[in-house]
């Protein structure tokens, strides 16, 4: 009895996220994971089928979806994300786009940030033998394409806003809140530091379709992205930011794609 009534009041003196809050959460922590990983799975049977045809002489065009279906695919999961993110700013009062103050300082650490990022995703490619880069799930998912461009142009930008704005923004502030009204003593100097590791870890396992090693790579990111919305005290950099690094992150893999492809048509 005792130990039932001590666990009810250690729930009551909780900081609660609201319900919109919550089902952001429940959404980034639980749903969105589990739905990737299952898109994971069929996405490696795809490629497996692809390796086996090939390896048999037949026919592997259609075995693995096109860089646009998957692309499409993605969009509606941001908007699910995005109007999540929304919804969650709007009960709370909270203005996404806000912007205090912006100057030099701020942008100088969005460039250091931009580099930063950059250069982990280049030691990523060292990370790996030759037949690992070859094997890499992420080559699958370079656009190609015109049309391939032009929806994965769409993807990064709204990938750039609903992201920074339910993990870095709204999810960051609800598990903040949530952690920080812990009774425990010490809750509030740990909940900046415990927010942004389970944010980041959401958000890598939210890319675990590019494989395991990139997982790890994005999880990276995702604290150095955090820092840079603590520094700056706005998503704004952190959105714009989050474009320009996909971009330049889907040109690289191309041409590391098409190298990968000549070495293999010169053995």
């Amino acid at each position: 009895m005792c130990s039932w009534a001590c666990s009810t009041a250690f729930v009551l003196r909780m900081h609660l996220p609201d319900p919109f809050n919550l089902l952001l959460l429940a959404y980034l922590f639980v749903l969105l994971p589990l739905g990737v990983y299952k898109s994971a799975r069929r996405f490696e049977a795809m490629r497996a089928n692809r390796s086996a045809a090939k390896a048999a002489g037949r026919s592997t065009a259609g075995t693995v979806p096109t860089p646009t279906s998957i692309y499409i695919g993605t969009l509606f999961n941001m908007g699910i994300l995005g109007a999540l993110a929304f919804m969650a700013a709007y009960e709370a009062r909270l203005r996404l786009f806000r912007v205090d103050h912006f100057g030099t300082r701020e942008f100088v650490a969005c460039v250091v940030w931009l580099v930063a990022s950059f250069s982990v995703g280049r030691l990523s490619r060292a990370w790996r033998s030759e037949a690992e880069l070859r094997d890499m799930p992420m080559l699958d998912l370079v656009p190609r394409t015109r049309r391939d461009w032009l929806t994965f142009g769409a993807v990064a930008v709204v990938a750039g806003v609903c992201e920074e704005a339910a993990y870095r923004g709204m999810g960051f502030n609800a598990l903040h809140w949530w952690i920080s009204g812990f009774p425990l003593d010490g809750a509030a100097r740990v909940a900046t530091p415990v927010a942004a590791l389970l944010v980041a870890g959401a958000f890598a396992l939210a890319h675990q379709v590019q494989g395991s090693k990139s997982v790890a790579i994005i999880f990276v990111k995702a604290l150095l992205m955090q820092v840079l919305v603590w520094y700056t005290g706005t998503l704004v950099g952190a959105m714009v930011g989050h474009v320009v690094l996909d971009g330049l992150t889907a040109y690289r893999s191309l041409g590391l794609a098409q190298r990968l492809e000549a070495n293999a048509s010169a053995s």
